[in-house]
């Protein structure tokens, strides 16, 4: 059964995972008044990150040096690939931004039978699903500007 999948990469139950964290955050910008305390505004949410550690194995899903080199071509290819987990849940694209590998058991020749694995996943957001909300600051910028002008062309007359 499938722990998630990351694209078309499966990460399996018996392998998957034995560590997954999450992290969320936002940012705040400070301003300074004068013989104030400093006031926060939110700036907005920082993208997604999930650290997901694993196990590859022989046994259970064949040659982990097969399901690292496809783990790796996605790294190379910087490519977002969809993360859903087992339950159906799905927090969206992501990118494989670090891949750690540790080899923890060898067979003969050397080929690993076992390779620890740390996937760390950042959130990928396409550009054009952030446009409108732009697009209509901008307009209500440009709206707000266009008053103060015409206030300071009533002082000028």
């Amino acid at each position: 059964m499938p722990y998630c999948w990351l694209g078309d990469i499966e990460l399996e139950v018996l392998e998957w995972p034995t560590a997954l964290s999450a992290r969320r955050s936002h940012n705040y910008a400070e301003h300074q008044p004068v013989n104030r305390p400093p006031l926060l505004q939110s700036t907005g949410r920082n993208l997604a990150e999930y650290v997901i550690e694993g196990r590859l194995h022989r046994q259970f899903g064949g040659a982990p040096s097969a399901q690292l080199a496809r783990l790796r071509a996605m790294a190379d290819r910087a490519e977002a690939a969809s993360l859903v987990f087992g339950n159906g849940e799905y927090p969206g694209k992501f990118v494989l931004t670090d891949l750690t590998e540790t080899p923890e058991l060898a067979g003969p020749g050397g080929e690993p039978d076992s390779v620890a694995v740390s996937l760390t996943l950042r959130e990928y957001v396409e550009n054009d699903r952030q446009a409108p909300a732009y697009r209509a600051q901008l307009e209500g910028a440009r709206g707000l500007i266009e008053k103060v002008f015409d206030g300071v062309k009533q002082w000028l007359r």
